[in-house]
């Protein structure tokens, strides 16, 4: 793990922030602070609703959110000529965007939400008007070279991103 983490850090060092775009995330609903109330706690089926969305985010904007209902997102993503890069698996301190779905999940979690369409539409109610939204997206595709740096920093070890 580590040895490919060191590889992906050094073969993308040299990139710029403007090149940090993209990639997916699922979102879960839940009462926030509520966890374990008996008065908030409700059977339910064993899978939550949730939906599978993806984006692109730039320094300059977020791009159209996408409900990806294919079982493989690689093939999604090829069908729709979506060059991908080659991002080591469980290291979401060097993806950008991990920080931006956190916000979006904490933003979500704040209502109730009962079914997928109210799900949805809380998704994309908070990625286009989220006074915080375009800050985050900002934030973290500047950071992408500290990042990197960081990484290499840490012999590929974890890192406070």
């Amino acid at each position: 793990m580590k040895t490919k983490r060191l590889s992906w850090a050094k073969q993308w060092r040299d990139k710029d922030v403007d090149f940090w775009r993209s990639n997916k995330s699922q979102f879960v609903r839940r009462r926030r602070g509520k966890k374990f109330h008996s008065d908030c706690v409700v059977q339910t089926v064993k899978h939550p609703t949730k939906v599978m969305i993806w984006s692109v985010i730039s320094g300059k904007s977020t791009g159209r959110l996408y409900v990806v209902k294919a079982r493989s997102i690689k093939a999604f993503l090829a069908e729709q000529n979506i060059p991908l890069l080659d991002w080591p698996g469980n290291s979401p301190d060097i993806n950008p965007i991990e920080n931006v779905w956190e916000l979006m999940k904490r933003e979500v979690a704040k209502d109730v939400i009962t079914n997928k369409t109210q799900l949805l539409e809380r998704i994309i109610q908070v990625w286009n008007h989220h006074p915080q939204m375009q800050e985050t997206v900002q934030s973290c595709i500047d950071s992408m070279p500290r990042r990197i740096e960081a990484l290499i920093a840490a012999k590929v070890g974890s890192t406070k991103h």
